[in-house]
């Protein structure tokens, strides 16, 4: 029973871990974008 339990939360924090790291990359990606279209991006 305390495995089940465990491999749960272990899911689940998976999966949050996921959607915050997406939301990060998104928001970095779409400023990056922002950046290349109105031609002030450099490397």
């Amino acid at each position: 029973m305390f495995w089940k339990l465990l491999w749960q939360i272990v899911f689940i924090l998976g999966i949050f871990a996921f959607i915050v790291m997406f939301f990060v990359f998104s928001i970095k990606g779409f400023k990056d974008l922002i950046l290349i279209i109105k031609g002030k991006y450099e490397k």
